[in-house]
């Protein structure tokens, strides 16, 4: 299934990975992409984001995948920064209170 919706991207005119990753709700509806084919487009996006487009073809779908989830830890490390870390203005400008 996976050449088959790469085809229908090639035969639209996404033939880079800039165009890929900028593929959208109205291209889908130009490529006729439908069903499961949505969760391969969105499979090789991830892929694409984290160069790992050969292992998306290998089906070695744990390789690209794994990268998003040490963004999302990071994203979660930073609000939790976020939240014990207050700036409140004073008559002489801001000061943090944690």
């Amino acid at each position: 299934m996976k050449m088959k919706v790469i085809n229908k991207l090639l035969d639209a005119g996404f033939d880079d990975e800039k165009k890929v990753m900028a593929f959208g709700m109205r291209d889908m509806l130009i490529c006729e992409i439908k069903g499961e084919e949505i969760g391969v487009v969105l499979e090789l996006q991830d892929a694409t984001k984290s160069h790992k487009v050969i292992s998306f073809l290998a089906d070695r779908k744990e390789e690209f995948e794994q990268k998003p989830e040490k963004e999302e830890a990071a994203s979660e490390a930073a609000e939790e920064k976020e939240d014990t870390v207050t700036e409140n203005y004073t008559f002489g400008g801001y000061y943090e209170e944690q």
